[in-house]
């Protein structure tokens, strides 16, 4: 085997050489754990994969975000602009909407009307 592969492997397992100006990278769903894998220029803005990754998983981009290094992507930003190297994980996550302050405190008095305990104890 030679060392032209860095260790890379692809998503089967064999060893891949790093191609000069391409970036591969897997995009990881954290709602059911599925991964897909894009190879990507590394000047080409990330809007393009993410556009691509929502399509192929009929999701609607507006209710997801991507993030790398647990920050989310901009859309004007690039595989370079994030130093991403071979084999990096791009996160995607389904956009949380609102707070969750006024439910909890909600539930709570619902429980408490309702004679509801948690764990054995009275709420």
């Amino acid at each position: 085997m030679s060392d032209t592969n860095d260790g890379h492997e692809d998503q089967y397992g064999y060893p891949v050489a790093a191609q000069a100006g391409y970036v591969n990278v897997k995009l990881k769903y954290m709602l059911d754990g599925s991964e897909l894998y894009f190879k990507i220029k590394r000047d080409v803005k990330l809007s393009r994969v993410m556009s691509a990754y929502c399509k192929r998983k009929d999701l609607d981009f507006r209710y997801i975000k991507f993030l790398f290094d647990e920050k989310q992507i901009n859309l004007n930003q690039t595989p370079d602009k994030l130093e991403m190297e071979e084999g990096d994980i791009i996160d995607v996550v389904q956009n949380q909407n609102g707070g969750g302050y006024g439910i909890t405190a909600k539930c709570e008095e619902d429980a408490k009307k309702n004679n509801i305990k948690n764990g054995g104890e009275d709420i």
